[in-house]
């Protein structure tokens, strides 16, 4: 009961962090970095834990899920780490406020959905491969504490909408962080809520 308690107590912990900091997640660029070296991404938010991944010294859409002491919480390969922010600088029109694109999946069912806000959104899924494409409208911000947002829209397969809001997520697959949780409502003839994390950019 007290590992289960302590388990709840880290991952609420997590969601206030990503909740409370508006600005994340967020992209970034590594930066000053030489072009024959890399970033590397640690286990701790710390140079004295162990190297768990490395960012190219050009690697850009880097996403910061949440900062500690200096460091930020990034995606290296299939695993969560922390690099340095000393290398790491935002990049402009990188913030979910500004999301000129956004890639939002889960599993049981495996499902992807592509959203470039203002225009469409292509969901794909096992039983449909190709994708079914909605024409959506600005994401716009719901009135919420927690900061959610909103885009909604209709196609042939029925209308969308996605409710995506800053929390602590994991797609249940990897050692993978995310920062975007989303809530996928389809209302056409095969009437589902998804549920999954999101990242910017495409």
């Amino acid at each position: 009961m007290r590992a289960i308690l302590a388990i709840l107590v880290t991952f609420w912990t997590a969601v206030a962090a990503v909740a409370q900091d508006g600005t994340l997640p967020a992209l970034h660029r590594v930066t000053g970095v030489a072009a024959d070296d890399v970033l590397n991404v640690r286990a701790g938010p710390s140079a004295q834990t162990e190297i768990v991944g490395t960012l190219a010294p050009d690697a850009t859409g880097v996403g910061v899920v949440r900062t500690e002491g200096g460091w930020g919480l990034v995606n290296a390969g299939e695993r969560a780490g922390w690099a340095s922010l000393r290398f790491l600088e935002a990049e402009p029109g990188g913030t979910l406020a500004e999301a000129g694109a956004l890639r939002c999946f889960g599993t049981e069912p495996f499902w992807s959905l592509k959203i470039a806000p203002g225009a469409e959104a292509v969901l794909t899924s096992p039983e449909n491969m190709d994708g079914a494409a909605y024409e959506v409208g600005e994401l716009r911000r719901m009135p919420a504490a927690l900061e959610k947002y909103l885009v909604d829209g209709s196609g042939p397969e029925g209308a969308v909408a996605a409710i995506i809001q800053r929390a602590a997520c994991n797609d249940g697959m990897s050692d993978r962080a995310f920062g975007l949780d989303v809530s996928v409502v389809l209302s056409g003839g095969d009437r589902r809520v998804l549920s999954g994390c999101c990242t910017l950019g495409d």
